[in-house]
């Protein structure tokens, strides 16, 4: 074993450590898109600050927000691995692209010394083994069954400190049940979609303009122990 990489979600610091003390390797960081292929890498294995510097073929800008005054902005990709398209979804990738062919990726970031260092995401995405999944297609699925009055999903953590999307719901009927909101996710979106953790709460807390206020349903569900 000569290299070890790691892509699809940030590594615990331990888990390095531990890799390291039993295999005597450091584990170099690694980005990558779906729609892009690979888009980073970082050569220097015992640099832990960033994802790398862009590929051979790969091209990275960075389009500057108001929202960090640190040049951060999302990050936007070219390779020469690109997808030309989205199998029966004709449009939706070029609508990602701009006039200059490069992927609106959704992550924020900033180049660094050359590197990649990721601060975040421009919309609310849950990154499952890096497969970026928009909790509204779930709400969406789940909220149309008669007796779901209420819905959310949020990025949650297994056992194993793996992500997973958890599913909280407000039902009215005892027809909705954890197996029949599984069964309805399945039937209409991709299987990584599916929630891993489906919790019945009384009511879902959100702030005055109506948005869950997703700490605070986590206290809330741990204290009752309602996770499934």
């Amino acid at each position: 074993l000569r290299h070890a990489i790691s892509a699809g979600a940030p590594l615990w610091p331990d888990v390095r450590e531990e890799f390291r003390a039993l295999y005597g390797l450091d584990i170099s960081d690694y980005y990558g898109i779906a729609e892009t292929g690979p888009c980073t890498f970082e050569r220097d294995a015992s640099y832990h600050s960033g994802l790398g510097e862009p590929l051979p073929g790969v091209e990275i800008r960075i389009a500057a927000d108001s929202k960090d005054s640190d040049t951060a902005g999302e990050v936007l990709v070219r390779t020469a691995s690109m997808a030309s398209g989205y199998l029966n979804h004709p449009g939706l990738f070029e609508q990602r692209l701009d006039s200059d062919g490069f992927y609106h990726s959704g992550d924020r970031g900033r180049i660094v010394d050359g590197r990649l260092h990721l601060v975040g995401r421009t919309q609310d995405h849950i990154n499952v083994a890096g497969r970026k999944i928009d909790p509204t297609e779930i709400v969406t699925v789940v909220s149309a069954l008669d007796g779901v009055d209420d819905a959310v999903a949020f990025p949650d953590e297994d056992l194993n400190r793996e992500t997973l999307v958890h599913l909280a719901v407000v039902a009215s009927s005892p027809e909705v049940t954890r197996a029949a909101l599984a069964e309805a996710c399945r039937s209409r979106l991709a299987p990584y979609k599916v929630p891993g953790r489906i919790s019945f709460v009384q009511e879902i807390p959100r702030t005055g303009i109506g948005k869950p206020r997703i700490a605070l349903l986590r206290e809330q569900l741990n204290e009752k122990g309602s996770t499934g």
